[in-house]
């Protein structure tokens, strides 16, 4: 509501709709690390493959199904 009748310099702009970003980023690290605390590797290669899905624009289900099942199938077959 304040903020409707302040002009905010695009530079501004650009810099706080980058914020949700890098909270996401900040949420997600944590949890990239702690999949197998005794091999983090495996968490490592689960957002790896969500990197180059999200990278093909995929939709945010198959994105997500496949960071899950990369790391279901890396850890059913003790491939690390």
């Amino acid at each position: 509501m304040l903020l409707d009748k302040v002009r905010i310099s695009p530079k501004i702009e650009s810099v706080l709709s980058a914020i949700p970003y890098a909270a996401l980023g900040v949420l997600i690290f944590p949890g990239i690390l702690s999949v197998d605390t005794e091999n983090p590797i495996v968490g490592i290669l689960g957002g790896g493959i969500a990197l180059i899905l999200s990278y093909f624009k995929l939709n945010i289900t198959y994105v997500i199904g496949g960071a899950v099942l990369s790391v279901v199938f890396i850890k059913a077959f003790n491939m690390v």
